[in-house]
């Protein structure tokens, strides 16, 4: 816990003291107003708290915008202000109608100047009683009137006992409401913060666990607290929570289907590497296969993506936010969470024609544990007896090398994709072998698959 009495938030005692700051300023007559944004599950509603329990003496209204409301004039602010109707009668006359509207005590709709006029006064009526701390989350879904009238409101702070913090997931824009106000981007934290705040998450994980979801999560606290008790078999498929598949799916609900169908690309080609364990990464041998997957081969997702007519345009929707980055001839995803998540939640047709499109690109090498063969096995969508071979071929090659993770995956996929039932009870000794190897559990991975 913080000296709030807060969830403890890792790595931002910087931005914990400006906030603690603008308190103290309101407190002394010189309000302020602050647009704290980051990609979601940053922690930007944590932020937005923090400020409470140090404010005991200051009165606190809030709201939220909402996406279902958000085409309802004055949604949020009726909401915000509802606590305070019974002030409103005490308003100058024009004021007091003009919100008195807003809030759907008479049929007339409010004057947009004199509802600002009206919301300042009465906040500043009450912040002469008590320091006032208002809080708007979800401040970038808000209805366009509310949104108006708190840009108009926090314009005019500079001598009101008034601080007024609003959440956002997207930076103020040049000609949106913000633009004129002070703002706090929260960056991903660092590997030890994130480390610290995945610990805490899951006190009885292990280091391995901890490493993965650090390198998973790219220093996002929502996903630092989730997945690290949600994957502690780093072999297991992960079952990703509804708050981060919200979180991640907000930054992709506005792509087309063919900038999608580009994303889902580059996400099944690093599937796949992560598959066959080609970018170890640093791994340190069995039981700890670093960070493989996380970059792809742009040569080959560029060149498939070709071939399914992808074009300029579905890379420039893609490029421009940030959602995957080029360059030095990989392919990198903000975060492996954004990646996984795309490929989960992908129908299995989707995700068996981008492994395939992949798997057609990709030279015929002939070697058993390459990326091609991997790509064939997601493809594939009943018994093959030749890619079961080929994979358990390869998962001996990986377990002589030590690489047992990739080893384990590749055995579980030939069972899977064995012809008949005995087929498959003859290889599954040979996965729980070399699964015992990975955590620890045997002297020898060589021998592991015999």
């Amino acid at each position: 816990m913080d000296t709030h009495g807060h969830t403890t938030l890792y790595g931002r005692d910087q931005e914990k003291r400006m906030l603690d700051g603008l308190v103290d300023r309101a407190r002394r007559h010189q309000g302020s107003a602050l647009v704290i944004w980051g990609e979601p599950g940053i922690g930007t509603t944590a932020m937005l708290e923090y400020p409470t329990a140090g404010a005991a003496d200051f009165t606190l209204i809030r709201c939220r915008g909402s996406r279902s409301e958000s085409a309802l004039g004055f949604a949020a602010l009726h909401e915000l202000l509802w606590p305070l109707a019974d002030r409103v009668p005490a308003l100058p006359p024009p004021q007091a109608a003009a919100l008195g509207a807003v809030l759907g005590h008479c049929a007339r709709t409010g004057d947009r100047f004199l509802v600002g006029a009206a919301v300042l006064t009465l906040l500043s009526r009450l912040a002469a009683e008590r320091p006032l701390l208002v809080l708007v989350d979800g401040a970038d879904e808000l209805d366009r009137p509310t949104a108006q009238c708190l840009a108009f409101v926090a314009r005019r702070l500079r001598t009101e006992r008034v601080l007024l913090l609003l959440a956002a997931h997207t930076a103020p824009a040049a000609d949106g409401p913000w633009e004129a106000l002070p703002a706090l981007a929260l960056a991903p934290l660092g590997d030890e913060d994130a480390a610290r705040l995945a610990r805490a998450a899951a006190p009885g994980a292990d280091e391995a666990t901890v490493r993965r979801t650090v390198g998973f999560a790219a220093g996002n606290p929502l996903a630092l607290r989730e997945l690290p008790s949600r994957w502690a078999d780093p072999n297991e498929p992960r079952a990703f929570s509804t708050r981060l598949r919200r979180a991640v799916g907000s930054r992709t609900a506005g792509l087309s289907p063919a900038a999608r169908a580009l994303l889902l690309l580059a996400a099944a080609e690093q599937h796949g590497n992560q598959d066959h364990g080609s970018q170890d990464h640093g791994g340190q041998g069995c039981g700890d296969e670093g960070r493989g997957g996380e970059e792809g081969d742009e040569a080959l997702v560029r060149r498939t993506a070709g071939r399914l007519g992808l074009g300029p345009g579905a890379w420039d929707e893609v490029l421009r936010p940030g959602l995957l980055a080029v360059g030095d001839g990989r392919t990198r995803f903000h975060a492996p969470l954004v990646a996984a998540l795309l490929y989960e939640e992908a129908a299995p047709a989707e995700r068996r024609a981008a492994h395939r499109a992949l798997a057609q690109a990709l030279p015929v090498d002939g070697a058993p544990e390459g990326a091609r063969v991997w790509h064939l096995a997601h493809a594939c969508d009943g018994p093959d007896e030749a890619l079961a071979a080929a994979l358990e071929r390869g998962a001996r090659t990986a377990a002589a090398r030590g690489r047992c993770d990739p080893a384990v995956r590749a055995l579980r996929r030939a069972a899977e994709l064995s012809p008949g039932a005995a087929r498959a009870r003859v290889r599954a000794p040979a996965r729980a072998r070399v699964a015992a190897v990975a955590a620890g559990r045997s002297p020898s991975a060589s021998s592991s698959t015999s």
